[in-house]
C-alpha cells in the first residue's frame, strides 16, 4: 500500500517518470519519443459551471546523444483546427535540432487530436465565436490556449534532462501568436520563432494581433525570428511589416518574407532552416559566455 502511494506521489511531482518512451531514429540521429500527460482545468458544463481537470498531451523528443549537460528546449505550438488524429507536420521539421542536442516538444491544446472536447480554441465546452465583434469570446479562447501551453511548460520544467532557462518558443499561425504572447511574460525565453503568426485574419481580429506584437516589443527580451510569405491569404505584406516593426528595438529580431510563399511557409524547410540554425549558433555562443 505504501509503495503504491509512493508511486502516485512521484508521478504527481515528476510526471516525466510516467511518460511512455520509444527509441527511434531520424536522419541518423537516435532519439526517444515520450508522451507526457498534462492536466488543465476545463469547464465541462453547458448550462452551469462544472470545472474539472482535463488531460491533454505533450509529445517530447529527446536526443539519445547528449551535447549539453541539460538540453535546451524548443516548445512548438500548433495552429487552429487541427482536429482528428492525423499527426501534424510542423514538429517533424524541427527534429533537425535533435542533432544539436535540443529537446523538441509539441503540445496538443484542448480539443485538438481528440483530447476530450471539440476541436477548436474555444473557451470551455463551447464553439469558437462566429462574430468578429465577440471580443470577449475570442479573448477567452486565447486565454484557454495560453493556459494549455503554460501548463505543458510547467510540466517539462520538472524534467531534470531539460534546461528550462534555455527555452525557444516556436509556432505556426495561432501557435506563433501564442509564442509571441507567452514569450513576453516568460523570462526563460531565449528566442521566439514566428511562422505566419496571428490569432485570426487581419480583417477580423487585427487588434488582437497588433496588441500581442506591441506588448512583446515593450516587454519581450529575446529576439523574434519571423517567417511569412508575400501571398499569405490571411495577412498582407503591410500587416506583416507593421507587426515586425513593433519588434525592431529588440536586438536580433528578424523578418523574412518568402516571395510567392503562402500561409504554410513552415513547409519550406530548405528556406528557413539555415536562417534558424544561424540564430541557434548565435544563441549558443552567448550561452558559452555565461
Amino acid at each position: 500500500m505504501f509503495s503504491r502511494i509512493l508511486v502516485v506521489l512521484l508521478l504527481t511531482l515528476f510526471p516525466h517518470l510516467g511518460a511512455t518512451q520509444e527509441v527511434k531514429e531520424i536522419r541518423g540521429v537516435k532519439y526517444t519519443e515520450e508522451v507526457h500527460p498534462v492536466q488543465v482545468p476545463y469547464d465541462f458544463g453547458f448550462f452551469s459551471t462544472d470545472i474539472r481537470p482535463l488531460t491533454i498531451s505533450t509529445i517530447v523528443w529527446k536526443p539519445v546523444e547528449k551535447k549539453f549537460e541539460k538540453a535546451p528546449l524548443i516548445m512548438i505550438s500548433h495552429g487552429s483546427q487541427l482536429g482528428g488524429t492525423a499527426f501534424p507536420a510542423s514538429p517533424i521539421r524541427f527534429l533537425n535540432a535533435l542533432n544539436r542536442g535540443y529537446v523538441v516538444a509539441y503540445t496538443f491544446r484542448k480539443g485538438f487530436n481528440r483530447q476530450g472536447t471539440r476541436a477548436s480554441d474555444a473557451s470551455a465546452n463551447k464553439a469558437e465565436p462566429v462574430s468578429c465583434s465577440d471580443h470577449a469570446g475570442w479573448q477567452r479562447g486565447i486565454s484557454s490556449a495560453s493556459e494549455d501551453v503554460t501548463a505543458a511548460l510547467a510540466t517539462l520544467k520538472k524534467d531534470p534532462a531539460i534546461d528550462s532557462f534555455k527555452l525557444i518558443l516556436a509556432g505556426q499561425s495561432r501557435g506563433a501568436y501564442l509564442s509571441v504572447f507567452l514569450g513576453a511574460k516568460t523570462p526563460e525565453t531565449n528566442m521566439v520563432v514566428n511562422f505566419v503568426g496571428g490569432w485570426y485574419s487581419e480583417g477580423c481580429l487585427d487588434h488582437f494581433n497588433l496588441e500581442a506584437f506591441k506588448n512583446y516589443g515593450e516587454l519581450g527580451k529575446a529576439p523574434v525570428l519571423s517567417f511569412y510569405g508575400d501571398r499569405d491569404n490571411f495577412y498582407s505584406v503591410n500587416h506583416i511589416r507593421r507587426n515586425a516593426e513593433l519588434l525592431e528595438k529588440i536586438p536580433g529580431s528578424e523578418l523574412h518574407i518568402l516571395p510567392g510563399g503562402d500561409h504554410f511557409v513552415i513547409a519550406k524547410t530548405d528556406w528557413w532552416w539555415p536562417i534558424f540554425e544561424r540564430k541557434l549558433d548565435e544563441l549558443e555562443a552567448g550561452w558559452k559566455k555565461q
